[in-house]
């Protein structure tokens, strides 16, 4: 998860970074921080192409404001997700005004930053954005979840197959399981993760996905894997 934060003052800029950090580690989550004390710094990266999932920006900064930074970058990224800092109530409105996710009141709230950054996640997540970066030596690949077919554990590597190709890194399967959203990866066997968004039909012997792939379920995971399956899609993430 790519994260710019963007605030003049860096007593602040240090406080949030705690957070997130802390959230990340918490919530087993990988994250890139891009830090930048002044606007045009941040602005002269995003115009050099630099992307991220979600941008923390102070409002009341010298030069360029959050707001104004904010519109600029939302005029070429509407998915873009925001999270507005200020010490002043009123600029509330203009939060609305470029679909901030929220703003939040100096000082930070641990409880309230996380609170944000949970929800802005679960959006990627139902977005299809999320991604997992499978590390190599030579160069790491990225890969959003919903070009992940499965996980398969072999000899101590991890296989995964994806829309991308077939690719190996070496992991603990339990560890796996923990840096992946429970919402939409789900362990039907010890040997296998699959990815829900490609379950097409499940039994009490395997779940088959829609490439035709037959992936074996553990007796013991039948009844979670269906309920799985079934609040997957009925959330809407599936279809």
């Amino acid at each position: 998860m790519r994260i710019a934060i963007c605030d003049d003052e860096i007593e602040q800029i240090e406080v949030v970074v705690d957070f997130v950090r802390s959230w990340g580690e918490q919530r087993g989550i990988e994250l890139e921080l891009f830090t930048y004390t002044n606007s045009p710094e941040l602005l002269f990266h995003w115009s050099e192409g630099k992307k991220f999932d979600l941008a923390v920006l102070d409002i009341k900064m010298k030069v360029l404001s959050g707001i104004e930074l904010a519109r600029i970058m939302r005029r070429t990224d509407e998915k873009l997700i925001i999270i507005l800092i200020t010490g002043m109530k009123d600029y509330v409105l203009q939060g609305y005004e470029i679909e901030a996710l929220r703003y939040l009141l100096k000082p930070v709230s641990k409880k309230e930053l996380y609170a944000c950054l949970d929800r802005a996640k679960e959006l990627m997540i139902l977005r299809g954005e999320e991604t997992y970066v499978i590390p190599s030596e030579g160069q790491s690949v990225r890969l959003l979840y919903n070009e992940i077919y499965d996980f398969e554990i072999r000899s101590h590597y991890i296989i995964v197959r994806s829309t991308k190709g077939t690719f190996s890194f070496k992991k603990k399967i339990e560890d796996l399981e923990k840096e992946l959203p429970a919402s939409q990866f789900f362990r039907c066997h010890r040997s296998f993760i699959i990815n829900l968004h490609f379950v097409n039909t499940v039994s009490r012997m395997e779940a088959v996905l829609d490439d035709g792939t037959r992936i074996p379920v553990s007796k013991s995971r039948w009844n979670a894997l269906n309920d799985a399956f079934l609040k997957y899609y009925a959330r809407g993430i599936g279809v």
